[in-house]
């Protein structure tokens, strides 16, 4: 019984760093698209370009990683 316990916690443990990790770029992109060119300087050039789509801002972000 403690032993399925153990596992059932270390699961839920990976599974949520599994999760974040997935969902991390797609909160990125959602976050840089909600102050894309809303009148704060963080969404405006030369700190990010102004972007057309999320798709734009995603393949702009891919694009600067090494």
């Amino acid at each position: 019984l403690s032993q399925a316990s153990a596992i059932r916690s270390y699961t839920k443990f990976v599974m949520g760093i599994t999760v974040s990790v997935l969902t991390y770029p797609f909160s990125l992109v959602a976050d840089i698209m909600a102050v894309n060119n809303c009148g704060l300087a963080a969404g405006l050039p030369p700190q990010f370009p102004i972007f057309k789509s999320w798709l734009h801002c995603w393949n702009h972000l891919n694009s600067e990683v090494p």
